[in-house]
């Protein structure tokens, strides 16, 4: 991967006739756990229902109105960050919108009346939107043709997954430490999750490529994935 040839060379035909090596392997591992954060964080808020309307005196008719915050914000941040992700990079907007949907998570465990909770509902789900075009871009990218369809199913159970997860750990932590206790966690680890795929996860080739970065630094990608 001479860096004064790299441009010539098509990248998608080089993972696409090359092994799956370990560090795409990783690259699938990073994303799916985006994905099973996101499940968890969805999950959360039903599980805790109970304990908001009670401490925040919310009928239980306007909980919907909570859940439907997340949802909108959902929506919002797959479309309006995916678009982001063509200018930005893919990374760069993977590793924020896992930081707000962590950040706004936390927020939610310490919000002080119904209005505000709307608000950190609507951003928590906000970045679990825009994470979601991310890390399926990302890892079907660094997945040769052949596997890619089963990488990206697998990503896809990462949500439902999460919600079971979500479902057991609420079970114990939200009786023996209350309603906040899942939305600390559930932040926390997103939280940490970010400063790791800062540190582990490539950028996108086909960005840098596209966005006319310098050939040592394409270069440098494609050794790290070979």
């Amino acid at each position: 991967f001479d860096g004064q040839v790299v441009i010539d060379v098509n990248g998608t035909e080089l993972i696409d006739t090359h092994p799956f090596g370990a560090f795409q392997v990783r690259i699938v591992a990073l994303c799916a756990l985006v994905a099973l954060l996101d499940g968890l964080d969805l999950q959360s808020i039903g599980l805790a229902a109970p304990g908001i309307a009670a401490d925040l005196h919310i009928p239980p008719r306007a909980l919907g109105v909570v859940f439907s915050a997340a949802l909108a914000g959902l929506a919002l941040g797959a479309f309006g960050l995916g678009l982001l992700a063509d200018q930005v990079g893919r990374k760069a907007v993977l590793i924020g919108a896992t930081a707000c949907f962590g950040i706004f998570t936390i927020a939610t465990a310490l919000a002080p009346s119904f209005g505000v909770l709307l608000v950190f509902r609507f951003l928590a789900g906000f970045g679990l939107g825009g994470a979601m075009p991310s890390f399926i871009s990302l890892a079907s990218e660094y997945v040769p043709k052949a596997r890619r369809a089963t990488v990206v199913s697998l990503l896809w159970a990462g949500f439902p997954l999460g919600g079971v997860i979500g479902g057991l750990l609420g079970s114990r932590i939200i009786p023996a430490y209350g309603w906040q206790s899942i939305f600390l966690v559930g932040g926390v680890l997103p939280i940490l999750l970010s400063v790791i795929l800062a540190t582990v996860l490539p950028e996108s080739a086909s960005f840098l490529v596209a966005a006319g970065k310098s050939r040592d630094r394409i270069a440098a990608t494609l050794r790290r994935i070979f």
